[in-house]
């Protein structure tokens, strides 16, 4: 044995600096070659910090368990590799396989039922010498239980890994206390790597005043000490008991969009704590109450009394030009706010009330309504309690109410609310919250208002995108001048008139020359059903003008003979946005893959069906409509409510949608004639309110039955006639550009094409017969 020394190079924590450890030569030599294996496989951009890694490994008493990964199980290593390339969490939990005489190979052949095998035997192994294991040790025996659940093929959500959710799971257990604060901080770091995201977990322990401030500080630690990056998550913290002197709850909050919430109940058994790790990561089924916590999506947090200072806010409270009003004089007559505690079968009435979260934590916490319906949309959330605002729809316009209270000024409504001395352990009840006082406008104002702060905050997301975008390349160059001078004209509705398809372009008209406030709904609900057809039949159209082969492409799009025996798939708003949905998964896959072809489907509609925006928007319209069918027309200020919904919807999109129409031609026959023994046929690109189309008066429900779908499929080549909407007569119809002497999809932009001569009078035939619409 001797004195080796290790030069450390720098890293996001720590200077370069050297380290010396005892080994003799052979276990250098084996560090060095586990560095190098590493570095070899892209784990790191240089050798030396695969070196440290390794010797963080050795120095843990690991050195056995290199060298049989390093000499017998070589294969392995490729295994762990992450999405991003750098030191996967596996490689602890694979050496930890070994040290615990369990057959690593076995962890990477498991199924959904062997899972649990793992976590037992890993139980057994933690839970049975607990007393006779260092902090390091356990830290490694947890990992060890979430390796089980960290294999790519096995478990998945959406095809997706549902560990790659995480990069590291921490457990602290009661074995913990206060005097090991340091040494816990020392291992998070070096477990860490600079793109880390983490849940943090908190023992029975830690419920007691000495230890509740230590997950506070480990919070702050990961917040602020080490610097992460935006991706990860800002935590907050906190307990609440609920009746049980043997469990508590934790919840771990996070202020970014499309983060997390997590909450549950820990106890202090075993079985219990493993199984609510083990729904982090498993999808209870539809319609189960879950037992435990599940890991749930949360679109927006809201975070209170930490943007605004308490002098400011009494200094905004004075200079207030409206008079305060105490929220229970704003609920609807003969109803009261109301107390609730969230379950799996709650929901929320859409434009109705106002769903406020109140949690227990660091600080008080308040979730709309919205991002409650998108957790609940597909997860389930248990443990919760919510707090109901029956708002009167005529003295509160609720889409401004809502952003007002998302505002910095909601704060003054919450500075009247109750706070426990103890942050872990406050609440809130619908007492409470009925005198909170609010700051309203009178209600047409709140209108005008919510209206200029949606095209603030419209042109201000698309300014940004747009700027981010001269550099990225993300937009096409078409795309990104259309877009550019549609943010110049703003509200212009002309505008964009002209610049839509015919078909949707002449519904839109219709609702802007129209006054009544039920005929502009209808025409919206009209135009959001045809833009969902649009993408999709131009979509398909691509797809099968492409050189994909269309039947592999679409085999999994449940396109049957007999429509009648399959509603899910009849021709209704529904159907479109199922099948947007399945477009959009294919041609991500086929993206990913590099297998879509650049030339046949164009980047800018790439970009709309690759986003979220445009899909849910086009879903939250459907769901309005339903709403409107089964409850029927809405009279007074709910229409006014309901119609400036679908405005507000329209208005997310149009940016995204002018862009992504801008290149793609709508085809009309403009004019066919015989001259001197040849036809001459002529297209014409079909834009605005006052183009018409020539359409084919016949029933929707005849027409669109009985094999739609390989009806339709039949007629793209070679043309593609998509029928399907008008607002009288239920259908439009529009084609695709002639290019060379085959009907094709071809780049446009805005003007009329030339004419095309054909000597072939079979081919103009063909064209007639396939068209079978045009008179």
């Amino acid at each position: 044995m001797g004195k080796v020394e290790f030069n450390v190079p720098p890293s996001p924590y720590s200077p370069p600096h050297t380290i010396e450890f005892e080994a003799n030569q052979e276990e250098y030599n084996i560090i060095r070659a586990f560095g190098r294996k590493v570095f070899e496989m892209g784990y790191f951009p240089y050798e030396r910090t695969a070196e440290k890694r390794v010797l963080d490994i050795y120095r843990i008493g690991k050195l056995e368990a290199l060298k049989v990964l390093l000499h017998q199980k070589p294969r392995l290593l490729g295994t762990l590799r992450d999405r991003n390339g750098s030191w996967p969490v596996g490689i602890y939990n694979l050496i930890d396989c070994f040290v615990g005489n369990t057959n690593p190979k076995r962890i990477f052949e498991l199924n959904v039922e062997d899972s649990s095998w793992v976590v037992r035997r890993k139980r057994e192994n933690i839970y049975g010498n607990i007393k006779d294991k260092n902090l390091e040790e356990l830290f490694r025996d947890f990992l060890g239980i979430s390796a089980s659940l960290q294999v790519g093929d096995v478990t998945e959500i959406n095809h997706q890994p549902y560990y790659r959710a995480v990069d590291l799971v921490i457990a602290f257990m009661s074995v913990y206390d206060t005097k090991n604060f340091p040494e816990i901080l020392n291992n998070i770091e070096k477990l860490l790597s600079k793109e880390g995201r983490v849940l943090l977990f908190a023992g029975e322990a830690l419920l007691n005043e000495d230890n509740k401030a230590v997950m506070e500080h480990i919070g702050i630690h990961l917040n602020t000490v080490l610097n992460f990056p935006t991706k990860v998550f800002s935590f907050e913290i906190g307990f609440s008991q609920n009746g049980n002197e043997h469990s508590s709850e934790l919840m771990i909050l996070s202020r970014e969009k499309d983060k997390f919430i997590f909450t549950g109940q820990f106890a202090n058994e075993a079985v219990h704590n493993e199984e609510l790790l083990t729904n982090l990561f498993h999808r209870r089924e539809p319609g189960r109450t879950p037992e435990l916590g599940l890991l749930t999506h949360c679109r927006q947090y809201v975070s209170c009394l930490n943007t605004i200072s308490k002098a400011k806010l009494k200094e905004e409270s004075k200079s207030q030009r409206y008079p305060g009003v105490q929220l229970k004089e704003l609920v609807k007559p003969s109803t009261a706010i109301m107390n609730e505690t969230l379950n799996s079968h709650y929901t929320t009435n859409h434009g109705e009330l106002l769903t406020a979260i109140f949690m227990h934590g660091t600080d008080l916490g308040l979730v709309n309504d919205e991002a409650v319906e998108e957790m609940l949309g597909e997860w389930q959330l248990s443990n919760m309690s919510v707090i109901k605002l029956p708002l009167d729809p005529t003295k509160v316009f609720y889409p401004y109410f809502r952003i007002y209270w998302e505002s910095p000024l909601h704060q003054l409504a919450l500075e009247g609310v109750p706070k426990s001395e103890d942050a872990f352990l406050g609440s809130v009840n619908s007492e409470d919250v009925e005198t909170i006082v609010v700051y309203l406008p009178p209600y047409a104002e709140q209108v005008r208002r919510f209206e200029l702060a949606e095209v603030i905050d419209r042109t201000q997301k698309e300014s940004e995108q747009l700027k981010s975008s001269i550099w990225s390349g993300e937009l096409s160059f078409n795309e990104f001048s259309a877009r550019v001078e549609a943010l110049q004209k703003g509200n212009d509705l002309s505008f964009w008139i002209a610049r839509l398809p015919a078909p949707l372009a002449r519904i839109l008209n219709r609702y802007e020359t129209t006054t009544d406030v039920k005929a502009r709904s209808e025409h919206l609900y009209h135009f959001f059903e045809g833009c969902a057809e649009y993408i999709v039949c131009i979509s398909l159209s691509f797809l099968k003008h492409s050189s994909l082969k269309y039947d592999e492409v679409i085999e999994n799009f449940n396109f049957k003979e007999d429509q009648k025996s399959n509603k899910k798939f009849g021709a209704t708003f529904g159907t479109w946005t199922h099948l947007i949905s399945k477009i959009a998964i294919t041609v991500r896959s086929l993206k990913e893959k590099g297998a879509l072809p650049s030339t046949s489907f164009p980047q800018e509609l790439t970009s709309l069906l690759l986003g979220s925006n445009f899909i849910k928007t086009i879903e939250s319209a459907r769901i309005l409509r339903n709403k409107r069918s089964h409850e029927g027309l809405l009279d007074g200020q709910d229409a006014e409510n309901r119609l400036k919904e679908l405005e507000v919807l329209i208005q997310s999109i149009r940016y995204e949608l002018v862009g992504a129409l801008s290149p793609i031609a709508l085809m009309y026959l403009f004019e066919s004639r015989r001259k001197k023994g040849k036809y001459l046929i002529q297209f014409k690109d079909c834009r605005g309110a006052s183009n018409r189309l020539s359409l084919r008066d016949f029933e929707r429900s005849a027409d669109l039955q009985d094999g739609l779908y390989l009806k339709l499929n039949e007629l793209f080549i070679p043309l593609l006639p998509v029928i399907q909407y008008d607002d009288d007569l239920n259908i439009f119809t529009f084609f695709n550009a002639l290019q060379r002497d085959e009907v094709a999809v071809v780049n446009y932009t805005h003007g009329e094409y030339s004419s095309h001569s054909f000597s072939d009078a079979k081919l103009v035939v063909t064209i007639r017969e396939t068209l079978g619409l045009i008179t």
